[in-house]
């Protein structure tokens, strides 16, 4: 099992990796030297003898070569560029049969000349690079289709007894090997001589590593449960991060120390040794296992905190982990067997057959836990949609590894079902690693910063939440590489990727590489937070220092920040070198698609520029569009929304208020005209009634003098003499209460002057009452 030496290959890849491009750029493209290199990789590839190693060393060379090609395709590129530029600067040649001047005609050739001599070493590094790319494409195939193979490859089934018998042989001659080798250096005088020169420092590393074991490891783990008592620090964030890395890194140093001493007993031989290279990395499966097991499943671990689970869920969990490391440090124990190459693959098989039903069991128990734990977050309704989702992948890929695991086994499959088992293992365990970490974090986080909220236009937002958001960001981000290697990926693999994103796709004449990419987005972010932070100081401290209305402020803001961002993304691009009138054709292509399936959102945007420029309605003007009516609240580039009286937000395109009428109360000034009915009766002095009206109006604080009040008598009603008040309010916004008082005053006004205000009487008339009576009373009597 190799995944965790890929985990160090992926660790070395993501630390060197810039340095390798840059040590790449700096190598000078060799035609001669690829050629050669191509040559015996065809060579390679024809006769297909080569292993699997030596086909991963041929595909770094390869790779490399790829590189410096494209390099030097884009270095030479851009005097092809410039030669081109030159060239068509002198003009088109005369069509028309008339002599070129001497000096375009001598400068014209000698241009052409220099075009034509560049272009060759361009057309070489072309050719080369796409020669290397196919080469590597066919090396990873041929990777692959090897590695399937293996996977799938079907041994005898380790059900049958006779292969038990086999390998009980093996081990016993194995051990009575290794045995052999350890008696062998201890009767022979030099190698006890050597072991007397070297005891010193065997017994200061046997003490040194039992210290680290027992003593001092038992001390961090106090230490690290009085902490977490403690009230919370930003310091105690810090110490809980550092003494939890200790409680695995210090029994790890330990127990290296003690293989070391052994090992500088020179007492085993190359068994002896293999085996021993082999106890480091169990130690590590073994303590990583107890660390992840008390970070995730003790009372005092870091990520418990977060998960908050009961006591009574911790214990199986916590010994299904250390289930879990057990089984990867046995297997790490086998993988040293079958490198000694006195092992056939049965043999292996059957010693590994045990490990795959126990790994199996604890997958599929912890499967069960995994499950119970989101049952019950879903009844007390604590559990998000991405949470739940995460946990049911987890848990379908513990029963389904545990359980096919062992019965692929079981039929001889033992690559593919020990892949699978240990494979899902170190998923867990590095998913655990991760959350492990953004628990840590998250805990310092909590204890250093205040959960304070950012208030952003768009409303609150919690600092610390933020924080969390990104960390969760970078943990997958950093994970995703070591479980695709897990998973069967090759460091190659990986290689490839990142040198695709350094390399780039081709746009045109142009090369958008991830480094463009970045230089894009660092520009962009640049020029729209230089945009936001000028929109924040003309809105909170220029313009309101100014005369200038608040409408007006608002489109000045606006237009600030679409010229901001226009001008951030001109820039970003340019900063990218792509070459804008190459995809003009491809732009005009999609335009026309784009003004059909997006016709309404340009004309609602066209439309929010003109709102902006002409300003027919502004914010707190009451207007009404159809039967929308309430108060300008925001006016966007898309729509405008329009605060209505009952305080709910109604959001109108903005081609609704070009092409449709828009009735706006307060657009010039504030004033407007109310309107105020009342009726009276027959019986009443009209010229009273008038002037009552008339003090009525002129009494109201809201009414304007001048215009004049009046009061009309408009009709003779079937009910009522019909009366109305009109006149100008100083603000009509306060319509609805103006026009109520003026109701409360008339009241009582009429009440005391004794002014009658009718209601509607109606009489009902039966025709022929006689004989309806007569016919009642007939059925009366029927009935008794």
């Amino acid at each position: 099992m190799k995944n965790m030496t890929r985990f160090f290959q992926v660790l070395l890849i993501v630390g060197f990796g810039l340095m390798t491009q840059f040590v790449v750029a700096q190598d000078v493209f060799d035609p001669v030297r690829f050629n050669e290199i191509a040559t015996r990789a065809e060579g390679v590839m024809t006769t297909g003898r080569a292993s699997s190693e030596a086909l991963e060393e041929l595909r770094v060379t390869l790779s490399n070569a790829r590189s410096r090609a494209l390099s030097a395709q884009a270095e030479r590129g851009y005097r092809v560029k410039t030669l081109r530029e030159q060239v068509m600067s002198l003009g088109p040649m005369p069509t028309d049969g008339s002599a070129e001047s001497l000096d375009i005609a001598t400068r014209r050739k000698e241009l052409n000349d220099q075009l034509a001599a560049a272009r060759g070493p361009v057309a070489a590094a072309q050719e080369a690079y796409e020669r290397a790319d196919g080469l590597v494409s066919e090396i990873d195939i041929t990777i692959r289709a090897r590695k399937t193979a293996e996977l799938v490859k079907r041994e005898t089934s380790p059900l049958n007894p006779v292969e038990w018998g086999q390998v009980a042989i093996a081990l016993k001659e194995y051990v009575e090997r290794i045995s052999s080798e350890v008696r062998g250096s201890l009767n022979n005088p030099t190698s006890m001589a050597v072991l007397k020169q070297k005891l010193p420092l065997v017994l200061f590393l046997i003490v040194t590593g039992l210290v680290l074991l027992f003593p001092l490891a038992r001390l961090t783990n106090n230490k690290m449960a009085q902490l977490i008592a403690r009230e919370k620090t930003a310091m105690r964030g810090i110490k809980r991060l550092i003494l939890s890395l200790m409680i695995f890194a210090i029994p790890v140093v330990g127990f290296i120390m003690l293989v070391q001493a052994i090992s500088s007993l020179n007492i085993v031989g190359l068994r002896g040794a293999l085996l021993l290279s082999a106890l480091p990395k169990i130690s590590i499966a073994i303590f990583g296992a107890n660390w992840l097991a008390r970070n995730m499943f003790a009372t005092s671990g870091s990520a418990q905190e977060l998960m908050e689970l009961k006591q009574r869920r911790l214990k199986g969990a916590y010994n299904l982990t250390l289930g879990m490391g057990a089984v990867l440090g046995f297997n790490f124990l086998l993988n040293a067997f079958g490198e000694s190459g006195e092992f056939s693959a049965i043999n292996l098989g059957v010693l590994r057959f045990p490990l795959i039903i126990a790994g199996g069991y604890v997958l599929v128990m912890m499967g069960r836990k995994i499950q119970g734990y989101r049952n019950r977050m879903l009844v007390d309704e604590t559990i998000l949609p991405m949470t739940d989702r995460s946990m049911q992948i987890l848990m379908l890929l513990c029963l389904v590894a545990g359980g096919l695991g062992p019965i692929a086994a079981a039929f001889g499959y033992f690559n593919l079902g020990s892949m699978l088992v240990n494979s899902t293992i170190m998923t867990l365990a590095v998913l655990a690693g991760f959350y492990i970490l953004y628990s840590l974090i998250a805990v310092f986080v909590q204890d250093s910063l205040p959960e304070t909220e950012i208030t952003e236009s768009d409303g609150p937002v919690s600092q610390t939440g933020l924080l969390r958001v990104f960390l969760v960001f970078g943990c997958a981000c950093l994970s995703l590489p070591i479980l695709t290697l897990i998973w069967g990926a090759r460091v190659s693999d990986l290689q490839g990727v990142w040198l695709m994103l350094s390399e780039g796709v081709q746009l045109g004449e142009t090369r958008l590489s991830i480094s463009d990419i970045l230089t894009f987005a660092l520009v962009f972010t640049v020029g729209y937070t230089i945009t936001r932070l000028l929109q924040s100081g003309l809105r909170t401290s220029v313009l309101p220092r100014t005369k200038i209305e608040l409408g007006a402020q608002n489109a000045l803001v606006t237009g600030l920040g679409y010229i901001g961002i226009f001008l951030a993304a001109a820039a970003a691009i340019t900063s990218t070198g792509l070459d804008l009138s190459s995809l003009a054709i491809v732009a005009g292509a999609l335009s026309v698609g784009i003004g059909f399936g997006l016709q309404n959102i340009v004309s609602n945007f066209v439309a929010g520029i003109i709102l902006l420029i002409e300003r027919p309605i502004r914010l707190g003007d009451w207007i009404q569009v159809g039967t929308i009516s309430g108060y300008v609240s925001k006016i966007s580039v898309r729509s405008t929304t329009i605060e209505t009286f009952d305080k709910s937000e109604v959001i109108v395109p903005n081609a609704d208020f070009i092409s449709g009428t828009v009735t706006n109360m307060t657009h010039n000034n504030k004033r407007g005209r109310v309107i105020v009915p009342v009726g009276v009766s027959y019986d009443s002095d009209a010229q009273k009634v008038k002037e009552i009206l008339l003090s009525v109006a002129d009494d109201n604080p809201m009414v304007l003098k001048l215009p004049i009040p009046q009061v009309f008598l408009l009709r003779f009603g079937a009910d009522s003499i019909d009366f109305e008040i009109r006149c100008i309010l100083r603000d009509v916004s306060n319509i609805v209460s103006a026009h109520s008082d003026m109701n409360f005053d008339i009241l009582r006004r009429f009440k005391k002057a004794g002014i009658e205000i009718p209601f509607g009487q109606r009489e009902i008339r039966i025709k022929n009452a006689d004989e309806f009576a007569q016919a009642l009373q007939s059925k009366t009597m029927k009935k008794t």
